[in-house]
């Protein structure tokens, strides 16, 4: 259901890339590492990108526009983003034979995005928060298989929206409650032949609807000798359906549903032992991290995946990382 190409480049304040399985953050899929893309806070002003190219056959243009502002009590942020490149024809390239029944080598495609993001404390230790995004891609493929003679038009729009409060409790303890929809609409008209040699026509139809609800807290327990001692517990919620359908040459033939709910809670804490403080020696940092992670899926089972990390510093400058951990990934929706 992601789409990072769907991101307008204006929006990005960094990439971060977690290497290690993270199930016990992130729940399934994190078998390898995870990447995240983190939003602009605190922009004020305009910025505006435009970007160009061409090749033999084909033309692409992207333009993006970043509007921001921020106030003594939060920020927003709005960015959008247009983007097409134009079908690369098989006529284009001398070294396609002229016989060949492939029709176009790259596909067209037409893109419009935006996202907003956005912050405001509402008085006292409570606030609001909203990230929001919405994208429209159309493309014309007229590569195709060789033996089949296919091209297709796809229409997919997608849109996710979060909503969230957050109150600070104390000094100490934030907690955050935050709900979130997302769809994924997804239609292909393609054409092609069969095993009879006629041509038909068909519409794939897929539709992808999710919505969850987390509950999360943080906080700086207390002092160990190294710094503080912080951790960070909470539940989350997950509803996912999926639908799919194919209307070929005017008859409908019903496809996969599927729905499943997804329990999960999870707890990470952070203990640097050892510090500028009491450093040793040897022994200069040691810190020890711990997190874990329980998945209940409604489909197939649950999980329970522990991490834990070391980290020492013998000399100054001079770091040792070790870290356990396991990972999982769940069943495909539509399998």
């Amino acid at each position: 259901v992601v789409d990072i190409s769907a991101l307008p480049l204006t929006a990005l304040e960094r990439v971060e890339v977690l290497t290690d399985g993270a199930s016990a953050l992130y729940g399934s899929d994190a078998v390898g590492g995870v990447v995240n893309f983190i939003l602009r806070e605190d922009f004020e002003g305009a910025e505006t990108r435009l970007r160009s190219g061409f090749a033999d056959g084909t033309d692409e243009i992207r333009v993006s526009q970043a509007l921001g502002n921020a106030w003594d009590s939060g920020n927003a942020l709005f960015s959008a983003e247009y983007y097409k490149r134009d079908a690369l024809l098989a006529a284009d390239r001398d070294f396609v034979p002229s016989a060949s029944l492939i029709a176009g080598l790259l596909p067209g495609d037409e893109n419009y995005s935006a996202v907003f993001t956005g912050n405001h404390q509402l008085g006292g230790a409570v606030s609001v928060f909203a990230d929001m995004i919405y994208t429209q891609r159309d493309s014309s493929n007229q590569a195709g298989r060789r033996t089949f003679l296919e091209t297709g038009d796809v229409d997919n729009s997608q849109g996710n929206a979060t909503l969230g409060l957050e109150w600070l409790i104390g000094q100490n303890w934030q907690i955050e409650l935050s709900g979130s929809y997302g769809r994924n609409d997804l239609s292909v008209d393609s054409t092609g032949l069969n095993l009879a040699g006629t041509l038909v026509n068909a519409t794939a139809d897929t539709l992808f609807e999710s919505e969850a609800a987390r509950l999360k807290a943080d906080a700086t327990l207390f002092k160990l000798p190294g710094g503080d001692l912080r951790a960070a517990i909470g539940v989350d919620w997950r509803s996912e359906s999926y639908e799919d359908s194919l209307t070929q040459m005017g008859v409908l033939v019903p496809g996969v549903q599927a729905d499943q709910i997804i329990r999960s809670a999870f707890a990470e804490i952070y203990a640097p032992l050892i510090g500028e403080a009491n450093a040793m020696q040897g022994v200069q940092r040691l810190e020890i991290s711990l997190a874990g992670r329980y998945d209940d899926y409604s489909n197939f089972g649950n999980s329970f995946d522990p991490q834990y990390g070391l980290m020492w510093e013998p000399v100054k400058g001079f770091r040792l990382r070790g870290r356990y951990g396991t990972s999982y990934k769940a069943p495909n929706l539509s399998s």
